[in-house]
């Protein structure tokens, strides 16, 4: 199997059916009358997420994610386990097939690929950086004013469908599953019609976990690639006026 790098949006990510919601979020409302249903349900569902993910302080699983492309056709498995803590502290570990590690610590994210012996150091970026892993730990409702949000409900399970508002987000489609308050599973389609399923194992919510756990070790020998902003800007060369001499 070709090695494809695990992107940081499909961390927390045959798909399960909302009941039609999903096309009832792409058709355009008939008259104003049913436009002000569409948001009130849109708004209803938001609260209702953002009421579950309140609920969950911290969170830490194992997982098994799996993507295929816009044919079914099956292009990679991997599986391991994560931890997650509000406010923006996440640490997602993939063991196998090819290990990687992806952490934030609040304030900047890591990617550790560990075949080729790399870290690459980029900032957090709250204002933009809409991902599952994010929509986990953050604020969630400051998040969700960039999606429509859609919901179904049975007996102790939650249903979510968040569908990017803007033009310039990662994928297209995002679902949530929630059994008895538990997150059970997460579903991702990006824009070329791949989707990326992950379904969560052992999963336990609201116990301690140290922020100590969010700090990127680097090991002796690892090459390490700083895009901070930070970094980059002291990199440039200073300015230098052009005048008569």
């Amino acid at each position: 199997m070709k090695k494809t790098h695990v992107l940081p949006l499909a961390l927390l990510v045959a798909c399960f059916s909302l009941s039609g919601s999903l096309l009832a979020a792409g058709e355009k409302p008939a008259d104003a009358s049913s436009a002000k249903v569409t948001a009130l349900k849109e708004r209803e569902a938001a609260d209702e997420l953002t009421r579950v993910l309140k609920d969950i302080q911290t969170l830490q699983a194992q997982f098994q994610q799996t993507t295929m492309d816009n044919g079914g056709r099956r292009l990679q498995e991997s599986s391991g386990d994560m931890v997650l803590k509000r406010p923006n502290l996440f640490r997602w570990n993939v063991a196998d097939p090819f290990p990687q590690e992806v952490v934030s610590n609040g304030q900047q994210v890591s990617y550790y690929d560990k075949e080729m012996e790399q870290i690459t150091l980029q900032d957090l970026d709250l204002a933009s950086s809409a991902t599952p892993a994010l929509l986990l730990s953050g604020d969630t409702a400051a998040m969700l004013e960039s999606f429509a949000v859609n919901m179904a409900k049975t007996s102790g399970n939650h249903f979510f469908t968040l569908l990017p508002k803007g033009g310039d987000s990662p994928f297209q489609e995002l679902q949530l599953t929630f059994v008895d308050g538990r997150l059970s599973n997460m579903v991702l389609l990006d824009s070329l019609g791949s989707r990326t399923k992950i379904l969560f194992d052992k999963v336990v919510m609201n116990e301690p976990v140290k922020d100590k756990l969010f700090e990127q070790y680097v090991p002796p020998g690892i090459d390490v690639l700083d895009q901070r902003a930070s970094v980059m800007n002291a990199q440039k060369p200073a300015s230098q006026s052009v005048g008569k001499p």
